[in-house]
């Protein structure tokens, strides 16, 4: 068995063995295209359900293994859907081992209704052998058919973020945000290049940030962070806001293929932010006046969701020459940022105190390792 996000899965598990058949739908088996292969290969349909078991046990004779996703149909990678039951009721029927397969990251590479294949690296993992229902199991799956599905449905929802936090280490994010911008300019490669060694990836963040929930960036530039928080937990969503049309342009088509990251073209000054679990704002504060920033102190009383958290990253303003002469290289020489006004730096008590009005306490985390910025994180 495995879980189904996308139809590369097909092809990923097929290539494991020459001796592999899928139990497929009905529509698939009557496709007057798809339908001819499937037929040809001696897949199964499961049009007539699980009642006639014994169809199934020739092919296992012959030495074929038996591939079925449970949860039905693909899915968009957030989460394990609900376990059907015919795949453990076969199993038992037909007294046969339960291999579990899990699958992560397909659904990036092609998505449901998409014939565009995104690069990526794609998981496939296997997990212990569950014998036939009768037999004692290592893990404690149950007897009966019932209680497997409902059990092992738990270990797959348990392991996948699991399975996802592991492969999407610092290396894999670096290369699939750097696959992303391509083709975008070679002064943008160079540029990403950097930020991302600057930032270690945005390791911090990732440390700071929630890993479920709505998550809003704030000047979100060409949208590197917002792309590998996403990448780095299925169940984090991303708008994406950034007061330069031309970077909110080029992050939304290089980042094309990306479904739970949302780009808006807006000013952050007045913008009326939606309730959220998480709002950042990294090295942007600097371009807001001092009401602006009492006025995102209030949004965000207003809009923070029960246990979320605000996670403001800059220059404290007595250590804030060197971000002063790269934000002037930035806007000035390499066109990367704009600013209408002067810059505006503020000291990290200077910040905590209008938070603090709003009945926010904050946790100060310095980076002094690769940058001068300071991490404040608000939370009530």
């Amino acid at each position: 068995i495995s879980n189904h996000l996308s139809m590369i899965d097909i092809l990923q598990i097929l290539a494991l063995s020459p001796k592999i058949v899928f139990a497929v739908k009905d529509w698939v088996w009557k496709s007057p295209v798809m339908g001819l292969f499937v037929r040809y290969a001696g897949f199964h349909s499961l049009s007539g359900g699980m009642d006639s078991p014994e169809t199934y046990r020739s092919t296992l004779d012959a030495g074929y293994s038996i591939v079925i996703f449970p949860e039905g149909s693909r899915t968009d990678g957030s989460a394990i859907r609900r376990f059907r039951k015919g795949a453990f009721f076969l199993a038992e029927q037909l007294e046969a081992d339960i291999l579990p397969i899990m699958l992560q990251n397909n659904h990036e590479t092609l998505h449901r209704g998409s014939f565009a294949v995104y690069p990526n690296q794609i998981t496939l993992k296997f997990y212990t052998r569950i014998p036939p229902a009768g037999k004692p199991s290592e893990h404690g799956y149950g007897y009966g058919y019932r209680e497997r599905t409902a059990a092992v449905q738990a270990f797959y929802r348990k392991e996948y973020p699991k399975l996802g936090e592991e492969v999407a280490d610092a290396r894999y994010c670096i290369r699939r945000v750097k696959d992303a911008f391509m083709y975008s300019s070679p002064v943008l490669e160079w540029y990403l290049r950097i930020k991302l060694k600057i930032e270690d990836a945005y390791s911090v963040f990732d440390r700071l940030v929630p890993k479920e929930g709505k998550i809003v960036d704030a000047g979100c530039g060409y949208g590197f962070l917002p792309y590998i928080l996403s990448i780095k937990s299925a169940k984090r969503t991303v708008t994406a806001i950034d007061y330069d049309g031309d970077k909110i342009e080029c992050a939304a088509s290089c980042l094309a293929g990306t479904d739970r990251v949302k780009f808006i073209r807006a000013d952050i000054a007045g913008y009326d932010f939606e309730h959220a679990d998480c709002f950042i704002f990294s090295d942007v504060l600097h371009y807001l006046k001092p009401e602006d920033i009492e006025n995102t102190a209030r949004q965000m009383s207003e809009k923070l969701n029960p246990g979320g958290a605000v996670i403001i990253r800059d220059a404290d303003a007595g250590e804030h020459g060197f971000n002063r002469m790269t934000e002037f290289l930035s806007i000035k020489v390499f066109k990367f940022n704009r600013a209408d006004s002067r810059l505006n730096f503020f000291s990290t008590d200077d910040i905590c105190s209008i938070f603090g009005r709003y009945g926010f306490s904050c946790s100060v985390t310095a980076d002094r390792k690769r940058t001068i910025n300071t991490y404040i994180k608000f939370t009530r």
